[in-house]
């Protein structure tokens, strides 16, 4: 998940409410010719400390994405940023994936302004029965909390004002007398090339220096920048997470991803 910003959303990494404002590029391993839906939801409302189940926020949800063109799927809630209220603390903002068995027909409302009407009471678990979508395939979250953009934009939201732009009037045109100039004479430099040229026939060639090859093991380092969104990361937990029957065809999370699953979707905590 990248935003225009220039940042990227890396399994639970704090990003400012600004630096995602954008609707960001989404991408994940399809399988050719296969139909996705695409949600982005907040779990944490009114904070992470109290949670309320039935009260998520939907901030996007497009179905019949054909593999992972985004842009070509049919919109049902456009995309709006995060925006937690001040003094709730930080809220996470989980990104699921669903394969489709079909292309949906659905019957839900569509959202196609960014406003917050119709966006809460959310549950990601419903739709996806609805819809028979099954488990999610893929997931990603991070994490924000309020500053003084949210305010701001709260505060336009509110007052519904609307960036004016002043009417642009045009002068009459000013008649100029032309006037012609005279080029500058160009400069002598024949004399600094000859120069130039002593000099490097007199120096001696350049030794060539010996290259190195460095080889790393690929899971040697710092695993987590060697690790894409959703690659598999290969610790106890998850390998024991993957025996269990809640997420068969997820490919990749860690521990945080894992219980934020756990909360969009109403599982039993263990």
């Amino acid at each position: 998940v990248r935003y225009p910003s220039g940042v990227e959303v890396n399994l639970g990494n704090e990003l400012t409410p600004k630096s995602v404002k954008n609707e960001p590029v989404v991408d994940w391993p399809v399988v050719e010719g296969a139909y996705y839906t695409l949600v982005m939801t907040d779990p944490d409302v009114p904070s992470r400390v109290s949670p309320t189940a039935d009260a998520q926020v939907k901030h996007w949800l497009i179905v019949n994405i054909p593999e992972n063109q985004v842009s070509s799927g049919e919109s049902l809630a456009v995309y709006r940023g995060s925006g937690p209220p001040l003094g709730s603390g930080l809220h996470r903002y989980v990104f699921l994936v669903y394969k489709q068995l079909k292309p949906i027909v659905h019957s839900e409302t569509i959202l196609p302004t960014p406003g917050r009407e119709g966006r809460t009471g959310f549950k990601v678990r419903d739709f996806a029965q609805k819809y028979k979508l099954g488990e999610p395939i893929a997931a990603n979250f991070f994490v924000a909390q309020y500053d003084d953009y949210v305010g701001l934009r709260n505060a336009r939201a509110k007052s519904g004002a609307k960036p004016t732009v002043a009417p642009t009037t045009r002068a009459a045109p000013i008649e100029t007398t032309p006037t012609t100039t005279t080029p500058p004479p160009e400069p002598v430099i024949e004399q600094q090339m000859e120069i130039e040229e002593e000099v490097m026939t007199d120096s001696p060639p350049p030794t060539e220096r010996p290259t190195r090859t460095r080889t790393r093991s690929p899971m040697k380092g710092n695993r987590r920048s060697q690790l894409r969104d959703w690659t598999w990361t290969g610790s106890d937990w998850a390998r024991k997470v993957a025996k269990k029957p809640k997420f068969p065809q997820m490919i990749c999370m860690n521990y945080d991803t894992y219980k934020s699953i756990q909360s969009v979707l109403g599982l039993p905590k263990n």
